[in-house]
């Protein structure tokens, strides 16, 4: 068993709070075979574009990399624009996120949560338009259609548009963006009164399978228990966890030097198998689109005690 493991590899005390984020999902992306075969695709398609040699696609792909990218494809995540970079450059091939250099790291950095197709609040697209007007007019359309209608007595036109919500765009997703027409008077209100309005407006028509997201789970402190986490699956891919704890062993002393694990917690082997656990857990938590049996490439232990 090859016990070198350079520090960026399980030492994450000098990631800065902001870089938290993006650092872990690089690092974690750094375990997995799907993403490398991702990254070699994407190498060997752009070296074909730039070369001008474009292969037929094969006739019959490589079935384990076309199920990865429809479960990608299938998800919220494919959509992310991180999650792209990921799967372009991301794998065991990358460098540690310590070793990027800091300009890249910024750039990664503010990639993290931006979503490539959808947006908190956009204007509808016509097709939209065109959906919600349709819904409103099943009531009404009737009513314009009755012989001798009078528009001017008509009472269903000035009732209020309903909103409508569209057929979820993936697997996963309960429902479709939420698609309604307003009229603003900038005359009368200022913005902080529309605000109030629109506030309210929300609070009565967000879906109930939809509630307002917490950030749980995404807080600094989160990310840098999983970056923990991670770091001890890679030691104990290593070393067990006696030949760490074990004062009389002490093959890794450097581990003590460092905040991380300086909680007396770590003086216990049952916690660093605990945490290995729950790294293996949070692999998949990140990354729901790889294959169900897939495990991180450090999820190996040196026999015995696999």
């Amino acid at each position: 068993m090859n016990t070198v493991l350079s520090p960026q590899e399980w030492n994450f005390d000098g990631v800065p709070e902001g870089e938290l984020a993006a650092c872990c999902l690089w690092e974690y992306a750094r375990e997995s075979s799907s993403f490398a075969l991702a990254s070699v695709r994407h190498a060997e398609m752009r070296q074909e574009m730039c070369s001008g040699k474009l292969r037929v696609p094969d006739a019959e792909p490589d079935p384990e990399y076309a199920a990865f990218l429809g479960a990608y494809w299938n998800s919220d995540e494919g959509y992310m624009r991180y999650y792209e970079t990921l799967r372009h450059h991301g794998g065991p091939a990358a460098l540690p996120w310590q070793l990027l250099q800091a300009e890249r790291r910024g750039e990664l950095c503010r990639q993290v949560g931006v979503h490539e197709v959808s947006q908190p609040l956009a204007p509808a697209k016509r097709r939209q338009l065109e959906a919600l007007w349709k819904a409103n007019l099943a009531e009404w359309e009737p009513v314009r259609n009755q012989p001798g209608y009078d528009p001017d007595d008509d009472y269903m036109a000035w009732e209020e548009s309903l909103p409508q919500v569209e057929e979820p765009g993936h697997d996963g997703e309960p429902h479709g963006e939420t698609i309604a027409a307003f009229a603003v008077d900038f005359r009368k209100f200022s913005d902080k009164q529309i605000g109030e309005v629109f506030t309210a407006w929300l609070k009565a028509n967000r879906p109930k399978d939809s509630p307002e997201p917490t950030g749980r789970g995404h807080k600094p402190g989160d990310w840098r228990a999983n970056l923990t986490r991670l770091a001890v699956m890679r030691l104990l891919a290593r070393f067990r966890a006696m030949e760490i704890v074990d004062p009389r062993r002490n093959r890794l002393p450097d581990v003590w030097e460092t905040k991380q694990f300086s909680g007396s917690k770590w003086a216990d082997a049952t916690k660093w198998n605990d945490a290995r656990r729950e790294a293996g857990r949070c692999f998949h938590e990140l990354f729901p689109f790889l294959p169900p049996g897939e495990k991180p490439l450090s999820w190996e232990r040196p026999a015995p005690g696999k």
